[in-house]
């Protein structure tokens, strides 16, 4: 059968789909907008930690310039005491040029690398909108006009004569101008080193803020994940479980409960029959009533199967009127129904109970829709005590023989297993077998007893009289087996083996004249 869905469904489902739809989008935007951001905070740490690495190298680079300087200072120093007193060789004098000219060359590599490193720093500047001037790049740019300066005075030097260098002290005085310890270069490389300095703590601060960032970036995405995915995705495994647990609820109830009547049904039955008979509650202890609707068949061929289901429904609820606590109802197929009481005191409790039912089972219903009243009834048949056995099977076929009985004698009474025989129902169930086989082989005799006229003693007729050979009891007569046979509704087969038994012997008789 093809299944159509409703259009409340389609819409839900519909809805439902754009819902998953719109999450995922907004998830999608969201995770993609907090990863760039993430990705350009680390690229903004890396960028500072690399300008932090640049700030610590120009700092021991302006550090190796100004002990350049000093050294510088104290050749020239040197020199100028030794050039006074006229004791100084040429020797000296060019060997002292030659390390001025080296160290020179090594002051003036250094700004070199420190404007290469700066440059990080001014980039990482421009990146995070700063456009004031930069205190660094401002002394980086002093200290290199003072290094030209520097520069020329020491290639004049380099240049000149040893005879011009002892005469001239104007190739040597600018030099000591630039190179003493209170000199303009030497202030400048000190001013440069503060501002680098300071520069590396702002350079501090500002990863230790981005770091701070990336921390609030992280948590925002966690936050977002959980908000945008694991939320709504806990919140649909919530329902998807909820509707889980619901319909297991629905299959288990459907799996042990009758859909008309909502009473338990025979796999509930089974069940609880079996517990009771394991835990060895079921002798003495537990009473099994059945019933049946009266005359259900013919409710349903005169007034339909709707007024069938309704007479069920009604039986059903009248069973359960006054119902004790130690009672279950069961439906167990058709118009047959269960009642098991447990924790049964005696046999007067079991039979008070079945008067109870059928008073409340013998009013009319009313069929809706017609106003008729039907007037119905029910046979109960029960089961308990020692002689209905200890075992499911054993007290369902005690309870069903009583019922059987009942229907066979007038209907809408009780009767007990005890009632209507005198053996026990483990005795029967095994007669119940021995019939089986004997019908399979052929063990049924006719003896035949003769009626007589007493005027004449004119044979009048012969009466047939069947007999059961059984193969340990020996010849047994009808009134022993047959009522278990008519339960097991053998009596058929049983009628055409003595019309057979019969048809032979009448031949037999004819043969022999």
């Amino acid at each position: 059968m093809i299944k159509v869905a409703t259009p409340m469904k389609f819409t839900r489902r519909l809805g439902e789909s754009n819902i998953g739809i719109g999450i995922r989008f907004t998830s999608g935007l969201a995770f993609t907008f907090i990863g760039l951001l993430i990705l350009g905070c680390a690229l903004l740490i890396n960028l500072g930690l690399g300008v932090q690495r640049a700030m610590l190298e120009a700092s021991g680079i302006s550090y190796e310039q100004r002990l350049l300087v000093e050294s510088m200072d104290n050749k020239f120093l040197f020199l100028f005491s030794n050039l006074k007193a006229r004791d100084m060789s040429d020797d000296t004098i060019d060997h002292i040029r030659q390390d001025i000219v080296r160290m020179n060359a090594s002051a003036q590599l250094n700004q070199k690398r420190l404007r290469t490193l700066m440059a990080s720093h001014l980039a990482a500047r421009w990146l995070t909108g700063s456009r004031t001037r930069d205190p660094v790049g401002q002394h980086l740019d002093e200290v290199g006009v003072l290094l030209g300066l520097l520069d020329r005075r020491v290639q004049d030097i380099n240049r000149a004569t040893i005879p011009a260098l002892r005469a001239g002290y104007n190739y040597w005085r600018p030099v000591d101008v630039l190179t003493a310890d209170k000199g303009r270069l030497t202030a400048g490389i000190g001013e440069l080193n503060i501002a680098i300095y300071q520069a590396s703590l702002h350079q501090n601060r500002l990863v230790f803020l981005l770091y701070g960032a990336l921390l609030i970036l992280v948590l925002a995405g966690v936050w977002l994940i959980w908000f945008l995915t694991l939320r709504p995705l806990g919140v649909r495994l919530e329902r998807n479980y909820r509707e889980i647990r619901e319909k297991n609820a629905s299959l288990a109830f459907q799996a042990n409960h009758d859909t008309l009547t909502g009473l338990l049904n025979r796999t509930a039955f089974m069940q609880h029959m079996n517990a009771l008979g394991r835990s060895g509650h079921l002798h003495e202890q537990t009473a099994l009533i059945l019933a049946d609707v009266d005359n259900f068949k013919s409710i349903n061929d005169n007034h339909g199967h709707h007024a069938g289901d309704r007479v069920l429904m009604e039986f059903a609820r009248r069973l359960g009127l006054e119902q004790g606590d130690n009672e279950s109802l069961y439906r167990l197929s058709g118009d047959e129904f269960a009642v098991v009481m447990t924790a049964v005191s005696g046999r007067q409790q079991v039979v008070a109970r079945a008067e109870q039912i059928l008073r409340n089972l013998r009013q009319k219903i009313t069929l809706s829709g017609s106003g008729y009243d039907l007037p119905i009834s029910g046979s109960l048949g029960g089961a308990w005590g020692r002689s209905c056995g200890a075992s499911l099977e054993e007290m369902f076929s005690a309870a069903d023989m009583a019922l059987h009985h009942v229907k066979n004698n007038g209907r809408n009474h009780f009767a007990l297993f005890d009632e209507v025989s005198g053996l026990a129902i483990s005795h029967i169930l095994e007669m119940e077998q021995e019939l089986y086989q004997a019908v399979e082989q052929r063990a049924f005799v006719l003896y035949y007893q003769p009626i007589v006229d007493i005027r004449d003693n004119a044979l009048i007729r012969l009466e047939a009289l069947l007999r059961w050979r059984h193969p340990q009891r020996g010849i047994l007569e009808p009134e022993r087996w047959m009522p278990v046979a008519e339960r097991l509704s053998i009596l058929s087969e049983i009628n055409l083996q003595v019309f057979d038994i019969l048809e032979q012997d009448i031949r037999r008789w004819q043969a022999m004249n």
